[in-house]
């Protein structure tokens, strides 16, 4: 199984989305998760410090640039 590198995942506020954001985190990912409201980005870094919350509107992607070397 392949680990690390930089990973983005989007609708990581809750659900499926969170649960991966973690798991790739927990592999060694550096994980960049997508959240619509930064206190959701706040509340999923209590439960996993090394994530990196990110602002990201799926429906508004000209407003995001995404970080590089993504996997």
């Amino acid at each position: 199984m392949t680990t690390g590198g930089r990973a983005l995942v989007t609708g990581a506020s809750r659900g499926i989305g969170r649960a991966v954001a973690i798991e790739l985190s927990n592999r060694g990912f550096e994980v960049f998760a997508g959240v619509r409201r930064m206190e959701d980005g706040v509340a999923l870094q209590r439960d996993c410090p090394a994530l990196h919350p990110v602002l990201l509107d799926v429906t508004k992607l000209e407003d995001f640039e995404p970080p590089g070397g993504l996997r």
